[in-house]
C-alpha cells in the first residue's frame, strides 16, 4: 500500500503561561492504523526552553531539535507520532517544567498518513539542525531505505514568514502559509512538505523562502514515513487457471 496523505489540522497556538496544554481534533477520515504525527513548537522569552520535550498520552517522540537563536528567541521542534487505534481519540500536548513566570509560546499541527509501517513507521534517522538567518533554506537532504517511502520536510522560522516552497523538487505542500504563522508571544511559523520516493534515493529536499518579515533564523526536521508491507498472495492450492491468473497470465 503506498503512503498517503489524509489530512491536517489548523495550526493551535498557546500563550497561557501557567497552562502549556494545546489539543487538536483528528483530521477528516482518520482509521484504525493511520499514522498520527504532532509537530509542535515551544519557546521560551528568555532563554532556553526550560521545560521536557512536549508529550502526549499514546504518542512516542520521533525527534526534536533545540535552536538557539538569541537571548529572547529560543525554540524547540517535535515530532510526536502514534498509530491511530479503533476508537481514536483527539490528542493534547502538555510540556513540563515551565513557571508561571515563564514567557512561553506553544503551537503546532495534527497530521495523519495512511499506508504507513505501524510496526516501524519511519525510514530513515532523521536528520535536525539550526541555520543562520536567510531568506531561503534547502533542508539537508536524506536518503530513503524502502521503495515508496514518504521523505518529508518539517521547517521552522522564529518569525511570522509567511513560508512558502519555491523549488518544491516534487513535493507536496501541506503546511505554509500565513495561516501558519503565528504572533502571540514570540513569533514563529511552520512549513511540512511530503514526496513519495520511489526507488529508494537521495532525496533533495524543496527549497522554502519566507514571504514576509525578512531573514530569519531557521530549524529543521527532515525525516520520512516507511511503507506498509504488500500483502502476501493467498496460499495455494491453486486449481485450473487460478495459478496462471496469479500470474497475470491469461484471463
Amino acid at each position: 500500500m503506498a503512503v498517503s496523505f489524509i489530512g491536517a489540522t489548523a495550526q493551535v497556538v498557546s500563550n497561557d503561561f501557567s497552562n502549556q496544554n494545546i489539543s487538536w481534533p483528528l483530521p477528516s477520515g482518520v482509521t484504525t492504523d493511520d499514522l498520527l504525527i504532532i509537530y509542535v513548537t515551544d519557546g521560551r522569552a528568555a532563554g532556553e526552553p526550560s521545560g521536557t520535550i512536549p508529550a502526549a498520552t499514546g504518542y512516542v517522540a520521533h525527534t526534536s531539535v533545540l535552536g538557539t537563536y538569541s537571548t529572547n528567541s529560543d525554540r524547540r521542534e517535535t515530532i510526536l507520532y502514534k498509530v491511530a487505534g479503533a476508537s481514536e481519540g483527539a490528542p493534547s500536548v502538555t510540556t513540563v517544567g515551565y513557571s508561571g513566570a515563564d514567557s512561553v509560546t506553544f503551537s503546532g499541527e495534527l497530521l495523519a498518513y495512511r499506508g504507513v509501517d505501524t510496526a516501524s513507521p519511519f525510514d530513515v534517522t532523521p536528520i535536525v539542525s539550526v541555520v543562520s538567518a536567510s531568506g531561503t533554506l534547502i533542508p539537508t537532504s536524506i536518503t530513503t531505505i524502502t521503495d515508496g517511502a514518504m521523505a518529508m520536510s518539517f521547517v521552522h522560522t522564529i518569525d511570522d514568514n509567511n513560508l512558502a516552497v519555491s523549488n518544491d523538487q516534487g513535493f507536496s505542500t501541506r503546511i505554509s502559509g500565513a495561516n501558519y504563522d503565528w504572533t502571540a508571544g514570540d513569533d514563529g511559523s511552520h512549513g511540512v512538505a511530503d514526496k513519495i520516493v520511489s526507488p529508494a534515493a537521495l532525496t533533495t529536499m524543496p527549497t522554502w523562502s519566507v514571504r514576509a518579515a525578512g531573514s530569519d533564523p531557521w530549524s529543521f526536521i527532515s525525516t520520512a514515513l516507511k511503507p506498509a508491507s504488500e500483502a502476501p498472495p493467498p496460499a495455494g492450492p491453486y486449481i485450473g487457471n487460478q495459478f496462471f491468473q496469479l500470474l497475470g497470465i491469461g484471463t
